[in-house]
């Protein structure tokens, strides 16, 4: 199964994530990021986590509101797009 595109309705806004050449491209809060596919894993888990903010709200100390199986979920989720 190929998943072209997938939008998650977030708390702060929702989230765009379609597939490009590279990876995905993921658009929240009018901003595009590069999620490649080939990047390390600390990499791509650091998105996912500024994708857990949006998603989800972030806790008073700028962290996302979010356990790290939800961030590991949204990874996923990205990866399974991208074609990771």
């Amino acid at each position: 199964m190929l998943i072209k595109a997938m939008t998650i309705a977030g708390e702060v806004d929702d989230v765009t994530i379609r597939r490009s050449e590279r990876g995905a491209v993921i658009c929240a809060n009018e901003v595009e990021i590069e999620f490649e596919r080939h990047a390390k894993h600390e990499e791509r888990f650091g998105i996912a986590q500024n994708l857990a903010e949006v998603v989800y709200g972030s806790k008073q100390r700028g962290k996302p509101n979010a356990t790290n199986s939800m961030i590991h979920d949204l990874q996923r989720a990205v990866e399974q797009v991208a074609g990771c």
